[in-house]
């Protein structure tokens, strides 16, 4: 609900010293989240929806808010790739695991800079003819964590599984701006190619 969730924003901001103001309603003058800010403040009349001028709707869509603590993770991928798309994105390594015929792939990656545009992932399984037979596509960590938050050095883990057919023998990652289809490169290509865990040659 709406509660637990502003406690969660505020148990992250004052872990970061950082101040909270809520802004409730009568039907929630008595609700822990008012209790919890520094600062509260009501709105509004018993039973009144409030309109957001000028649009006069009653809900406010706000842009992406990131909430993080104040040291960034370190992760140490089982194996290592450094591979440097765009000098944007780096993929630092990965870790993989077939579970009978479920692949997990957790990809590490890294930003290079301050990143202003949202990238999705593709993770791609061809057989030996180069057609796909099993994918993913999607934005990192689902789509909950897009890359245009992400601070510069900051480290994000990305999780996938996917259901491999007798026929999967490689694997190949990328990324890509879902709007126009471009590719970040790296090195003199548009993907890089990983070892398939239990894969024939």
């Amino acid at each position: 609900n709406r509660s637990e969730i502003a406690i969660r924003v505020f148990r992250s901001a004052h872990e970061m010293g950082i101040r909270t103001v809520a802004i409730y309603s009568h039907e929630d003058r008595y609700a822990l989240h008012r209790l919890k800010a520094d600062e509260s403040y009501p709105v509004g009349k018993p039973g009144e929806r409030l309109t957001a001028a000028p649009s006069g709707d009653d809900r406010v869509i706000i842009d992406a808010l990131k909430v993080a603590s104040r040291e960034n993770r370190a992760f140490n991928p089982h194996t290592r790739v450094d591979a440097n798309f765009s000098d944007k994105i780096e993929l630092s390594g990965y870790d993989a695991a077939i579970d009978q015929n479920t692949l997990h792939l957790a990809l590490y990656w890294r930003a290079r800079t301050a990143i202003d545009d949202d990238y999705s992932v593709f993770v791609h399984v061809l057989d030996a003819n180069g057609k796909i037979v099993a994918q993913a596509d999607q934005p990192p960590q689902a789509g909950n964590y897009p890359t245009s938050i992400w601070d510069s050095g900051e480290q994000v883990r990305d999780d996938y599984s996917l259901t491999l057919p007798s026929s999967a023998q490689r694997l190949v990652i990328g990324l890509y701006r879902a709007d126009t289809g471009e590719r970040l490169r790296v090195n003199a290509n548009d993907h890089i190619e990983l070892p398939l865990p239990g894969a024939v040659p």
